[in-house]
Formats: C-alpha cells, sequence, structure tokens
C-alpha cells in the first residue's frame, strides 16, 4: 500500500501502487473528477448522420440483433439509441411502461420529430399497422408492405456478403433506409429467404495483386 493526497479534499489516502486511484472516497470523486472534454449529448448526436431523403437521422454505431441502434451512454448499460435521442431532445427520462416509436418506420433514425411516445398497447398497433407483427402466410413477397421482392432480397445478401459494399451503398440502391438492409443481411427479417447471413457490419477489401 502506498499513502496519496486527495485531488479535492487534499486528505491522505491508502491505496495500491498499481491503481491509477486520485480521490479518497467517491464523493470527492464526483465533485472534483474531470469533465469530460466533450458533453455526453455532443458526443451522442456526433455519432447520428445527416438527414437522408425521408428527413431520418440515422445511428452510426452499433446495432442489437433487431437492427436497433444500441449506446452505452449511462455507463456499461446498453440502451437503444433512439430511445437516448428522445430523452435528449425532451430533456426527461422516460417514465415505466413508456415505449419511444418510430413514425418513420426506420429503426435506426434518431430524428426527435419521427419519434413518438406510446404504451405496450400502442406500440403493438403501430407495429401491425406496419405489417411487422404479419403471421404466415403473409411473410415476403406475400405482405402487401414488402419493399423488396425475394430475388432482391437474395441479390442483397449476396452483394453484402463478397464484403464490396456497406449497407449505406445497398439501402441508396435499392431505396430502403439502412437498417432495412442491416435485418436482410443479419437474418432477421426475410427469414425465409435464401442468401448468406453476416453479423455487423465491417467493409472488407479485397487483396490486391
Amino acid at each position: 500500500m502506498i499513502t496519496r493526497i486527495c485531488r479535492h479534499c487534499g486528505s491522505p489516502f491508502h491505496t495500491y501502487p498499481s491503481t491509477k486511484r486520485q480521490f479518497c472516497n467517491r464523493a470527492c470523486y464526483e465533485i472534483g473528477k474531470p469533465s469530460r472534454a466533450v458533453p455526453v449529448e455532443q458526443r451522442f448526436w456526433n455519432r447520428v448522420g445527416p438527414a437522408t431523403n425521408q428527413g431520418c437521422r440515422e445511428w452510426q454505431g452499433g446495432q442489437d440483433t433487431s437492427g436497433y441502434g444500441t449506446v452505452g451512454i449511462y455507463g456499461n448499460r446498453s440502451t437503444r439509441a433512439h430511445r437516448v435521442a428522445w430523452m435528449l431532445a425532451n430533456g426527461r427520462s422516460l417514465q415505466h411502461g413508456e415505449f419511444v416509436c418510430h413514425s418513420c418506420d426506420n429503426r435506426l433514425c434518431c430524428e426527435p420529430s419521427h419519434l413518438w411516445i406510446g404504451d405496450h398497447a400502442a406500440n403493438q398497433a403501430d407495429k401491425r399497422a406496419k405489417g411487422r407483427n404479419v403471421s404466415p402466410p403473409h411473410f415476403g413477397e406475400r405482405n402487401g408492405q414488402a419493399l423488396l421482392s425475394e430475388a432482391e432480397v437474395l441479390a442483397i445478401r449476396l452483394e453484402y456478403a463478397k464484403g464490396l459494399v456497406d449497407h449505406l451503398t445497398l439501402a441508396k440502391q435499392y431505396g430502403v433506409n439502412r437498417s432495412t438492409i442491416s435485418m436482410i443481411t443479419r437474418g432477421t427479417t426475410w427469414q425465409h429467404a435464401p442468401g448468406p447471413r453476416t453479423r455487423g457490419e465491417t467493409l472488407r477489401h479485397e487483396h490486391r495483386n
């Protein structure tokens, strides 16, 4: 053990040499810790892209298996990016039972004007209205709200698997949102359709001779 002087109150405290501890207790740490160079809000919005043709501002960070953006902005807890966007834009936390829904049906969208609050019933009703709770046989091309054909889904998966294009490029090519492409390549949607599934989004380049 060694003795150090607390950066906030000046009191001596004992700690292990291998640690970087600079405060004698949690209270002094909370008061004396250096502020981040970039505020939380700015760091979050820096990872949100510019508006698309549909007015969506898409999350550029990680995604969960359902195609929603995720961010570890609150400690180690992973939170869906669109929920954080709504809280930052409205200046309050979400209450128990509140759902942040998308009017644009783009799961990566963080544009505050595209987000609205509803309860579980409203969220489920919104899913049904947008064809996302459709049960067989009304799936794939049989779903009247499908934006792509099975042949296009296969082409997207094959093209993405080659590693030469990213989700955004394919989204522009087929006239859909990036989150739609992400869910197709992951196999989250169009599960019955053929084609290779991939995890994550990494643009890989062929080796040059």
